[in-house]
């Protein structure tokens, strides 16, 4: 009798104990769902580059920080920075300032390509480097340094992707009108065999972050 009433209570605490942390599981796995529900709506309205709904993000500024390191990996300009952020040529930055920055989409359009090489090899590019005719890289007069663009050649489809980082190219008519859109490596003429022509239609599509 002794031994069975014994068997019956280690028979309760055991059923208690596995009850106690099914329990606690079951809390433990609606606080997980609640915190991934939470989570989700956070994430809700920010995108994978942490621009939210309405196509703005906040950057922190780091020592050596400046407006066109911050401009480049962002795939804007140090003047639209400027713009959105009330700052000026003679503005410091400061380490915690906060920069919004403002996502731009860039548009496809068509318009003319040449190409330079030979009389600008080796000189310094807008970005700093040094051009090399050889490598796949254009210029462009607005687009941020940094953007990649496709170029595909109208006349025979062929096309490329390159960086974007060179101004240029400036020719202009009587009327004081660009002619040109874009200006090509001599890498990137070869690739898209306009150098027998010189100056080409292209269609020109910014690959947007």
């Amino acid at each position: 009798m002794k031994k069975a009433y014994i068997q019956q209570i280690v028979i309760l605490a055991i059923f208690s104990l596995i009850l106690l942390f099914s329990t606690d599981n079951k809390i433990g796995q609606n606080n997980a769902q609640e915190e991934i529900v939470k989570a989700a709506l956070a994430e809700e309205n920010i995108d994978n580059d942490g621009f939210d709904a309405d196509g703005w993000k906040t950057y922190i500024v780091k020592s050596g920080d400046s407006l066109a390191k911050i401009a480049r990996p962002n795939l804007v300009s140090v003047y639209q920075l400027r713009e959105w952020n009330g700052l000026n040529e003679y503005s410091v930055l400061r380490p915690g300032m906060e920069i919004k920055i403002k996502k731009i989409e860039y548009e496809a359009y068509e318009g003319m390509a040449s190409w330079y090489g030979p009389g600008f090899h080796g000189r310094p590019m807008a970005n700093g480097d040094i051009f090399n005719q050889n490598e796949i890289v254009v210029a462009h007069r607005t687009f941020p340094l940094g953007l990649k663009v496709k170029i595909t050649n109208l006349e025979n489809g062929k096309s490329i992707v390159a960086p974007v980082l060179d101004r240029g190219p400036y020719v202009k008519n009587s009327k004081g009108q660009y002619t040109r859109e874009i200006d090509l490596s001599s890498a990137v003429a070869d690739a898209l065999d306009t150098k027998h022509k010189g100056v080409v239609k292209v269609k020109i599509e910014p690959i947007n972050i």
